[in-house]
């Protein structure tokens, strides 16, 4: 299995990257109304921060990572805590190694940055599954009941997330 990472940096990829989650909406398993998820998904793109598609050889998207950086309660000001607004892959590539590497993607790609960031938030519903692996490198900091499953709010010190990731054999990306 052959992907690489493409930062999306120009018009073309970033509608990649709202066409792909807009076609698999509904494998996303976001806590969500759609307008709300809409928001989230389109926020890395709208705020001009960062979304990451992960492409097999062939080019065709299977993956893709949003983030921003700062939080609402603080205007967005706070640009030490990057919010992770999606991270997702087609089923078929769920099982493989492919997860742990779009995390040492990220780890490496924040790392590289003029301001790396010192704290990770994210969320994640009852329905993902990942609750053992995010335990390795974040903690619990809130759930919330919705019409749409158990939403968990994740803090992580960015250091920690960092090694968690790049203890594993990984590339380097940067």
């Amino acid at each position: 299995m052959n992907y690489h990472f493409s930062v999306c940096a120009t018009a073309n990829y970033q509608e990649k990257y709202i066409e792909f989650l807009l076609l698999n909406y509904e494998h996303l398993k976001l806590g969500y109304s759609f307008p709300v998820s809409l928001s989230y998904l389109s926020s890395p793109i709208f705020m001009e921060r960062e979304a990451i598609l992960v492409l097999d050889d062939e080019q065709n998207v299977i993956g893709a990572v949003g983030y921003i950086h700062g939080t609402g309660e603080q205007h967005y000001e706070d640009i030490h805590i990057v919010q992770i607004q999606v991270l997702f892959l087609l089923e078929k590539y769920r099982r493989s190694r492919l997860f742990l590497h779009v995390l040492q993607f990220l780890a490496q790609h924040l790392a590289q940055l003029k301001e790396p960031p010192l704290e990770l938030r994210f969320w994640a519903t009852d329905r993902t599954g990942l609750e053992k692996i995010i335990a390795r490198f974040a903690m619990k900091m809130s759930a919330t009941h919705t019409d749409y499953g158990i939403n968990t709010q994740y803090q992580a010190d960015f250091k920690s997330f960092y090694a968690f990731a790049m203890a594993y054999p990984h590339e380097r990306y940067y």
